[in-house]
């Protein structure tokens, strides 16, 4: 066993071109089992997830053994104290599920906070969020121009309370930004007790 030895779980890397990798959060995505359970220290996935209606699907096996045991199970350490291992191996596939484009939020305090996009063009008629609010929380949107200034004739969006991959943004209860196409426009993101998780425009 020796340096080899221990859990094994499965974390997820990001990456803007698919050459260059990082992984930011070295926390495991799936959370590992206790001493008791099927997947209790050694878990791997299939070579990538899988889209089924709004969620994400992710097949992964998960074992009572962990990373370079022996076939047989230590029962003690080196040190004479017990592992808490049982004496049986075992192996089963399980399933992990996400809503869609939920692996990463940007959170907004009780008290509020910003965030202003980097100038953007865009197609489409029609802003959705995909975002979560708690109690008394809320997301509300401000479009700018490219040098920050609120764009004349739209003031900030409706805001958006509730939970949704797909929520129309509205702007004075008018959806339609379509006159904005091509245009370099700025977003600044107003949350409060929200998670964020992705935007897009939108077309019919």
């Amino acid at each position: 066993w020796g340096n080899h030895e221990g859990p094994q779980e499965i974390q997820l890397a990001v990456s803007r071109d698919l050459v260059n990798w990082e992984r930011p959060f070295r926390t495991p995505v799936i959370e590992i089992g206790q001493l008791d359970e099927w997947d209790a220290s050694y878990h791997t996935c299939a070579a990538s997830a899988i889209q089924v209606g709004d969620e994400v699907w992710l097949y992964y096996a998960g074992a009572n053994y962990t990373h370079g045991s022996p076939s047989l199970y230590r029962e003690q350490f080196e040190d004479g104290a017990s592992t808490g291992r049982g004496t049986k191996q075992t192996s089963s596939i399980g399933l992990v599920t996400w809503k869609l484009d939920r692996f990463v939020s940007v959170d907004g305090p009780c008290e509020g906070g910003t965030l202003t996009t980097i100038p953007i063009t865009f197609h489409g008629n029609r802003l959705e969020l995909n975002a979560l609010t708690h109690p008394a929380g809320s997301v509300s949107v401000e479009l700018l121009d490219a040098a920050g200034r609120p764009i004349e004739g739209i003031k900030p969006s409706n805001p958006f309370q509730g939970d949704s991959i797909r929520h129309t943004v509205t702007f004075a209860g008018n959806p339609d930004v379509s006159a904005l196409q091509n245009k370099p426009i700025s977003l600044r993101f107003r949350l409060s007790n929200a998670e964020l998780y992705s935007f897009a425009f939108r077309g019919n």
